[in-house]
């Protein structure tokens, strides 16, 4: 879990606030994601709407499986609106102190009041990550690789996003990502940090043309401190 210092807290604790009913991992659609949309004739389902929707497309979910992942969307909804039910009004009160304590120059009290917030934030993670390992322990083995892979896909496209990739570099992006992310538990940062390393060099050696590879940004900052030592 994200180590939080006393003078972030209270961002992290504004963005809790800001989406109490709602999923923190899974919630957020990426940039140009359209809306999921249920097939003509295909009953069930529920409400599955942004990452989950590209989940059971991406995955291929069976009628039953989302009519599962609906139930668990809703149950989790429960849980973290129940959560808030409870904490809301503490959280805020503890935001508050917490802000008023940095403001008069209190550091000790600012920070003992954030490890109290950051306490009653994790029990909220805890229900978040519950409903995580719920969803993703439904899924069969060939549709945990198939997530791993496009997650691991749309990282890279997130890195290569201003160098125009052609369709056919996109589609071995999109290959090679699959087949580096087998074997990976994307529960294990590390590891997935180190898949992502190893398809960026794939992709950077093998996909991209001389003329991408000089628009990447560790390549203009490389030239940048050049420029400077030889000036």
């Amino acid at each position: 879990m994200k180590r939080f210092t006393w003078w972030t807290l209270p961002l992290a604790a504004a963005l809790v606030f800001g989406l109490l009913t709602a999923d923190l991992a899974m919630a957020a659609k990426p940039e140009g994601e359209a809306k999921a949309k249920k097939p003509k004739g295909e009953k069930g389902g529920g409400e599955i709407r942004g990452e989950y929707a590209i989940l059971a497309s991406e995955c291929n979910l069976t009628p039953e499986q989302k009519q599962e992942l609906a139930d668990r969307l809703k149950a989790s909804k429960e849980a973290m609106a129940q959560w808030q039910k409870e904490n809301g009004e503490k959280a805020k009160d503890l935001q508050a102190k917490m802000k008023a304590a940095k403001e008069a120059g209190n550091k000790e009290e600012a920070k003992r009041i954030g490890q109290e917030l950051k306490t009653l934030m994790q029990e909220r993670e805890r229900l978040h990550q519950q409903n995580m390992d719920a969803v993703y322990g439904m899924l069969t083995a060939e549709q945990k690789a198939k997530w791993n892979g496009f997650k691991l896909y749309r990282q890279a496209m997130m890195r290569y996003k201003k160098l125009d990739l052609s369709e056919d570099q996109t589609a071995k992006i999109r290959a090679l990502a699959d087949e580096t992310a087998k074997g990976v538990d994307p529960a294990d940062r590390k590891a997935a940090k180190q898949a992502m390393m190893t398809l960026a060099e794939k992709v950077e050696t093998g996909v991209l043309t001389p003329e991408q590879r000089e628009k990447m940004p560790q390549k203009r900052a490389k030239k940048g401190r050049e420029a400077g030592v030889e000036g």
